[in-house]
């Protein structure tokens, strides 16, 4: 399933894209050529995505083929078909910048990184796919790339590379277990933490009067018991790509142990105020939700039982709340905003399905809220491509801010 090959082979260039020789003295509408020799590693890997389909969401599989190319200059390609989001070339440019830092940190490896050119060639069933899930995956080949070493064909794996090599959290993990197992999976690893999901379930009763009910509840599973119940797939929990890479190949990278202090006061001094600012919007926005929950007629009897739709996002709002709260006390504020921002979006469904049902015109409503919601992008779309990046908390803080 997956394939390395080492080789030198010949390459007439006859465009500019891989090697570009004394481009200030080329014309523009001139063609250049000329003949370089050059080497190549390359490894094709799996990487599980959730596509939507008219019968709901469904795991389908891309495969994704990097290749690290001598006489290179760092520079990344990514070509993808059928489409990708804009995310995808910015995970292929962060997994070579992380897979390069942990390389140029082994002493028993003498690959300079950036002498190579880093391609990405994508091909998946999904009309359009995203690059963050296969962030972590894309990492863990240009580093075995670059230090040659062989990767398990029976692993796959789902999540974010962020920038100090930690893995970030995604979704539709279960469809994807169901991708993985199409190609023979016999290990899944996923971010520690995430190793439950909820399913909503519809239940129906029959009353004496003959009057049938369908109730609807959201229940918490577990994606390991679905995975080798199903499968027979073992899932493993990780947290950083060091993890990752002994579960591929066997090897990792040794800890680096340093006798200073470790310091968080830029951390906080950052995250907190945002943290604040939000869990008090959730608490504040949650009060409405429920005060507009309480005074509205939603319809709740056969076939909709609109209200007990509304109650479950109405739960979730809170139950989101309180474990926002939690994360605060214990100061973990980038979780707290994380639940925080989660517990607005249900809220703020809440509102919307109250102010729905007591609207003179549905149709009407809906048209304005839309509307709101196309001033409210374009505004904020501005602020921040107008926002100074200065570094990876910045991006977080100002990422998280733009969202509200």
């Amino acid at each position: 399933m997956r394939q390395r090959w080492l080789s030198k082979v010949t390459l007439l260039i006859i465009c500019l894209l891989m090697y570009t020789p004394h481009t200030s003295s080329v014309s523009p509408g001139e063609i250049s050529a000329d003949t370089i020799t050059v080497e190549y590693r390359n490894v094709t890997v799996f990487a599980p995505a959730v596509a939507q389909t008219t019968t709901g969401y469904r795991g389908v599989i891309s495969t994704i083929t990097v290749t690290i190319q001598s006489e290179g200059s760092g520079r990344v390609f990514v070509d993808t078909l059928p489409l990708t989001q804009i995310d995808m070339q910015g995970s292929a440019r962060l997994a070579v910048t992380v897979a390069s830092a942990l390389v140029r940190g082994d002493a028993m490896c003498d690959e300079d990184p950036d002498a190579f050119d880093y391609f990405f060639v994508v091909r998946t069933e999904a009309p359009i796919i995203g690059g963050p899930s296969a962030g972590a995956i894309m990492t863990v080949a240009v580093t075995s790339l670059l230090e040659n070493w062989e990767m398990s064909n029976e692993t796959v794996m789902t999540g974010m590379i962020n920038p100090d090599g930690s893995i970030g959290p995604v979704g539709g993990i279960v469809q994807k277990v169901d991708a993985g197992a199409s190609v023979g999976a016999k290990r899944f690893l996923i971010l520690e933490g995430q190793n439950t999901y909820t399913e909503t379930i519809s239940e129906t009763s029959t009353s004496e009067s003959r009057w049938t009910q369908i109730i609807t509840r959201q229940v918490t599973r577990n994606v390991s018991d679905y995975a080798l119940q199903q499968y027979g797939i073992e899932v493993i929990e990780i947290e950083d790509i060091n993890e990752a890479l002994w579960y591929f190949t066997g090897f990792t990278f040794p800890e680096l142990v340093s006798n200073d202090s470790i310091s968080t006061e830029e951390y906080i001094d950052s995250m907190k105020p945002l943290a604040t600012t939000l869990l008090q919007e959730a608490r504040t926005l949650f009060g409405n939700a429920s005060h507009q929950f309480n005074i509205t007629d939603i319809p709740n009897q056969y076939p909709f039982y609109f209200r007990n739709q509304v109650t479950d996002y109405l739960n979730a709002a809170e139950q989101n709340l309180l474990e926002s709260e939690s994360w605060f006390d214990q100061e973990l504020y980038y979780t707290s905003t994380s639940n925080s921002f989660q517990s607005l979006i249900d809220s703020q469904y809440v509102v919307y399905a109250c102010e729905y049902f007591r609207a003179e015109e549905g149709s009407k409503y809906v048209g304005d809220v839309l509307e709101q919601v196309r001033t409210f992008h374009a505004e904020k779309s501005i602020i921040a491509k107008n926002t100074s990046i200065t570094g990876a908390i910045t991006l977080q803080c100002v990422g998280a801010a733009q969202k509200r």
